[in-house]
């Protein structure tokens, strides 16, 4: 009998601590990827919140006309509302809360108190908005400005403290 050379098969693999390191390096190269996947979300609510309390803002503006010697603004919203809002005249301040709903819908007036604490969840408004105007002293009736800072809070149901704002200011000409 000839002697047969048998081949000895070695399996190669990797050992439990270049796995155990392989796993390290990918998961810390991966590390910063998931954390700007998930800041781009946040970025993307922020920037549909923005753009919500812009339009809100918009509307107000938009709709906003001096009533003609009465010595108070009318502002059309949608859905035939109508919100009176009066002129404090020179230097005196006076604040307007209105609720508006997810899309932008105008739902009503609510107190200084349901502005402060936030307005149930069933009502369904998902901003808040506070109308400051304050008067500058121009004169006399009829003469200077009024200055109109527009505060778009949301969530609604959350108390003052906790929501998010977004401020507008814009002038009018004294009714």
């Amino acid at each position: 009998m000839k002697p047969t050379r048998q081949r000895r098969v070695r399996n190669s693999a990797f050992s439990l601590s270049e796995v155990t390191i392989a796993l390290g390096i990918v998961v810390m190269l991966m590390l910063p990827v998931l954390a700007m996947l998930a800041g781009g979300g946040s970025l993307e609510r922020l920037s549909r919140d923005r753009e919500a309390a812009s339009r809100i803002a918009r509307t107000l503006v938009a709709g906003t006309r001096a009533d003609g010697g009465g010595g108070r603004y009318r502002v059309d919203l949608s859905g035939e509302k109508t919100v009176w809002i009066d002129s404090p005249g020179g230097g005196a301040e006076n604040e307007v809360y209105l609720l508006f709903g997810e899309g932008g819908l105008f739902l009503g007036e609510v107190g200084e108190d349901g502005y402060r604490q936030g307005v149930a969840p069933a009502v369904g408004g998902g901003c808040l908005v506070r109308i400051r105007v304050s008067g500058s002293d121009g004169g006399g009736a009829g003469n200077g400005w009024e200055n109109w800072d527009v505060f778009v809070e949301r969530p609604a149901a959350a108390a003052r403290d906790s929501r998010e704002s977004e401020l507008f200011q814009t002038r009018f000409a004294r009714p």
